[in-house]
């Protein structure tokens, strides 16, 4: 704490590809990050009277990055599994998930009713998610792709090259607004 003060800088190892928590967006012709993760950051940084840091990575990254002391800390939505917490402390939870869902093209819904319709199919999921654990437990014989982003992910499916993507229904409800093909 005290290092941190006296950088005047708060380090935050951030994977802004999770709307609504960190994502990119632009301002004034900038990229910048945003989100509910970017803004907790900012209050924990004013809380000490320095200012906050953003740095980007992927999701992937994060606990690396940690665990090697490149940032002080990370915000991101990351379960605390027993391989994790091995090498990092966790906070207590400050969002539990939604239910999760599969999202699929609007002119596809009517294939996949139930979880055996997806059965040979493939399912996009983000890499270090629980929705990849999801997929590999609950959808056993359909075929599961990997992507860095959800919004990669999302554009799998949207261009036919996966069937369906496993999302937070939370997210999920970012990408119907976003997308009418969904």
């Amino acid at each position: 704490l005290d290092e941190i003060k006296s950088s005047g800088k708060l380090l935050i190892g951030i994977s802004p590809d999770y709307a609504p928590f960190a994502f990119l967006t632009e301002e004034d012709g900038t990229k910048v990050c945003a989100g509910s993760d970017i803004e907790l950051g900012k209050y924990f940084a004013e809380e000490l009277g320095v200012e906050p840091q953003f740095v980007e990575m992927d999701f992937e990254e994060c606990l690396k990055t940690a665990k090697e002391k490149k940032v002080d800390l990370v915000l991101l939505g990351m379960l605390p599994e027993k391989d994790r917490t091995a090498y990092v402390d966790f906070t207590v939870s400050y969002y539990e998930p939604g239910g999760q869902v599969l999202l699929v093209r609007k002119t596809q819904a009517e294939k996949f009713k139930t979880l055996d319709d997806f059965a040979g199919k493939t399912v996009e999921a983000q890499y270090g998610s629980l929705q990849a654990q999801l997929v590999t437990e609950q959808l056993p014989e359909s075929y599961m792709e990997l992507s860095d982003t959800a919004e990669d992910a999302v554009f799998q499916v949207r261009i036919g090259k996966a069937d369906a993507i496993a999302l937070d229904e939370n997210l999920a409800d970012v990408f119907l607004k976003e997308h009418d093909d969904l």
